[in-house]
Formats: C-alpha cells, sequence, structure tokens
C-alpha cells in the first residue's frame, strides 16, 4: 500500500493492504482540515477518530473491506463494535464494501436470497444503532459485467451513521446559534470589521449545518419519504413523529370486567386472553333460555356466503390482494419484500 501515501502527496492516511487480490481499504484526509486523535486496524477496517480544525467536532470514521466468508464477517463486526465502544460518544460515520445486501431489492438476476450474512449484516446494524444511507441516484453498486440473463448487479456498497451521533444535535446547535448572537451583539456594539465578518461567517456556516443535520434527523424519524431535501419543516416532521407515536401507543387496557391494565406484562396477558376467546369456537346455549335469545337473532351469513368463505382460496384473489399492497413492506420474518411476489 506504499503507492497510496505516494499518490496521496502531503494528505495523511492509514492503509490496510490487500490479501492478494482479495481486499485492501485505504482512509485519506487533509491535515490543514482534520487531526487524528487515534487509530487502529484489522485485517479488513481502519477506524480513526477525527478533530475537525475548523468547527471543533470530533467523529469517528470506519472504513471496511469485510470478506466474503461468514466466520471472517462475525469477526469484522465484534472488532467494529469494540471501536465503537471505543469512542461511543461521538457521530460515527462507516464508508464500506460490505459484500453483503440488507434487502432482496438490492440485488437484481441470478439467484435473490438473503444469506445468512445478510441476516448478520441487519442484526449489526440494529446491534451498533446505524442508520442506512439510501444514495440519490441509483441503486446498485457492482455487476458481473455480464449481458442477457447472465447479468446480475447489487447494492454492496454504502455509506451508514449512527444515531446516537445525533442525540447531540439539539445542544450542538443551540451552542452554535448562541456563538452567533453573541458575534452580532459584538457587531451591533463595535461596528463591523474584516475579523467580525470572518467570525459571522463561520458561525453562519456552523448553525446552517446544524440545522441540516436536524432536518435529516426529524425526516428519517418521521418516515416522511415523499419529502425532499431542503424543505423547512422541522415542526412539521416533528408533529408526524409525535403522532406515529401516539397511534402507535397503547397506555390503558380496560377488561370486559372493567379493571384497568397499566403495565405491560398485565397489558400483554389480557390482550392474549382476548384473542385466544375471540376466535374460539362457542358452542351454543347451554340453557333454555340462551336457547331461546339465539334463536330470536337472525343470521347475517347466508349459506351462501358461508360456502364462499369456506372455498378455497382462488388465484385471481392472491393476485389481486398482492399487486395492491404497498411496496417495501416484508410479509414476515422470512425478509421476503412485496416486490418479490409481485416480480416473480
Amino acid at each position: 500500500m506504499g503507492l497510496v501515501p505516494k499518490l496521496w502527496g502531503h494528505g495523511e492516511c492509514q492503509c490496510v493492504g490487500a490479501a492478494g487480490s482479495v481486499g485492501g481499504v485505504a482512509c485519506l484526509w487533509n491535515p490543514l482540515r482534520l487531526h487524528l486523535v487515534w487509530w487502529a486496524m484489522s485485517r479488513s477496517s481502519t477506524s480513526e477518530v477525527l478533530s475537525s480544525l475548523e468547527i471543533g467536532e470530533v467523529v469517528l470514521f470506519s472504513n471496511i473491506y469485510a470478506p466474503i466468508d461468514l466466520p471472517c464477517k462475525h469477526n469484522l463486526w465484534s472488532h467494529v463494535a469494540g471501536m465503537r465502544r471505543l469512542a461511543p460518544f461521538h457521530p460515527w460515520i462507516m464508508a464500506a464494501d460490505f459484500n453483503a445486501i440488507l434487502e432482496l431489492s438490492e440485488k437484481k438476476g441470478g439467484v435473490v436470497r438473503l444469506e445468512p450474512s445478510s441476516v448478520l449484516f441487519q442484526d449489526s446494524i440494529s446491534r451498533l444503532q446505524l442508520v442506512d444511507i439510501k444514495p440519490s441516484n441509483g441503486v446498485f453498486t457492482w455487476n458481473n459485467r455480464r449481458v442477457g440473463e447472465n447479468w446480475i448487479a447489487e447494492w454492496l456498497d454504502r455509506f451508514l451513521w449512527n444515531r446516537q451521533g445525533f442525540g447531540n444535535i439539539f445542544r450542538e446547535k443551540k451552542a452554535a446559534q448562541i456563538v452567533l448572537s453573541e458575534i452580532t451583539r459584538e457587531i451591533r456594539e463595535h461596528g463591523l470589521s474584516k475579523d467580525f465578518l470572518r467570525e459571522e461567517d463561520k458561525a453562519v456556516k456552523v448553525v446552517e449545518e446544524w440545522e441540516t443535520r436536524e432536518e435529516v434527523y426529524w425526516k428519517q424519524r418521521a418516515r416522511i419519504d415523499w419529502l425532499k431535501e431542503g424543505d423547512k419543516n422541522m415542526t412539521f416532521f416533528f408533529n408526524s413523529v409525535k403522532a406515529r407515536r401516539h397511534e402507535n401507543s397503547i397506555p390503558i387496557l380496560v377488561n370486559d370486567r372493567g379493571e384497568q391494565c397499566l403495565s405491560l406484562e398485565e397489558m400483554s396477558r389480557e390482550a392474549l386472553q382476548f384473542f385466544q376467546s375471540l376466535f374460539k369456537e362457542e358452542s351454543q346455549g347451554e340453557t333454555e333460555e340462551e336457547n331461546l335469545v339465539l334463536a330470536c337473532i337472525h343470521s347475517l351469513v347466508s349459506r351462501e356466503m358461508n360456502e364462499q368463505l369456506l372455498g378455497p382460496i382462488l388465484m385471481e384473489e392472491l393476485e389481486r390482494i398482492v399487486f395492491h399492497m404497498r411496496k417495501g413492506k416484508a410479509l414476515g420474518p422470512d425478509g421476503f419484500l412485496i416486490e418479490f411476489f409481485q416480480e416473480f
């Protein structure tokens, strides 16, 4: 890897050499803008804690060229998790060729299925609280350079960032706004100068950077996928998150005896009993009075309707339901998206 520092010139870098024609990864940075605090390497990755000389922010940056075989992938993710434990509070950016897809939609051609390496990839991202950054143009980053039925393309290269780093957005944005307000006050009291103008421009850029991060944060939390970058709608995104959280929460359950269930354990037990009794076949009335009452209730399901409900499921019915389902949804623990069934 001696060629990389030579080509990079006066910049700094950390490199892991390739094993023959496989692997090899390098992290390059400008020492005039970033200061290396500490670094670590493995056979497939480099991790650097870099400090910005302009705004003073410290970031953990990991570069990965993932191996092919599963045991080595397990070792890689253990090493990456160890790096995170050494820098638990800094924003974390990961650039990598993971040699694995996350979803079935990230592959075209060949056998389209989720391998164990993809399951490991999904579990690692969830466990380390990483967020996948979707590309603005295209999806596939690799193809086998063949044509026709032999063509295979996959999305293997991607950037990830951690959610915890975004937890400091609101504090950092507030601090940046205070700095900008102080500079504005100084200009108001002492007049504008080149030094004040330079400091003000720098402070404005810092505030705008944190505003952009806040906007992206709320967009991802709100899952509003039809709005584009640049819309200054943090209030809308925040309200969307609160609305979704409110709709998805059950603070209290009241059972058929009128008793309130407040704890998660009580609500889980009550919900289980309710649905067990709901779907259990009930017998006819056990007393003559009950049978007389039941005889007065007209049946809402005719014999023809009942036969239709109990009849075999038609392929036309399945196709109509499948093709009306929203894209991007997984049907169950197998991870197959609805696009798979709509296409194949």
